[in-house]
């Protein structure tokens, strides 16, 4: 039994694998099929470049769950260490951005008087 997307229906008749007979012969679809398959499958069969593109675009997507998940661990390992530093070790955190943007006015101004006027 095939899955409920694998058929196209073609003059009321159900064509299966509809989708891979487009992704053969659409031009703009098979620069999808070329950019996915290696350079050492490029002269094998349509069903060996099929696999491998498939292969690759499945290494893709777990490659990017892989990152994805690492990116996800790195910020609770952050917020469980923010959370440490401050509930547990009693640490405050202040977070007052003023102190940064006068030491920046100074510098700024600092740097302008020293170049005269424009």
């Amino acid at each position: 039994m095939l899955a409920a997307g694998a058929c196209d229906i073609v003059d009321g008749m159900r064509v299966p694998l509809g989708w891979v007979k487009r992704l053969i012969h659409d031009e703009e679809r098979r620069d999808v099929l070329a950019l996915l398959t290696p350079e050492v499958a490029r002269g094998q069969g349509m069903v060996i470049r099929l696999a491998v593109a498939g292969a690759t675009a499945m290494i893709l997507a777990a490659a990017g769950t892989v990152a994805f998940f690492s990116l996800v661990g790195l910020m609770a390992a952050i917020a469980i260490m923010y959370f440490l530093a401050t509930q547990v070790l009693g640490i405050k955190v202040n977070v007052d951005p003023t102190a940064l943007y006068q030491q920046m006015q100074r510098q700024a101004a600092a740097a302008a008087s020293s170049y005269g006027p424009n």
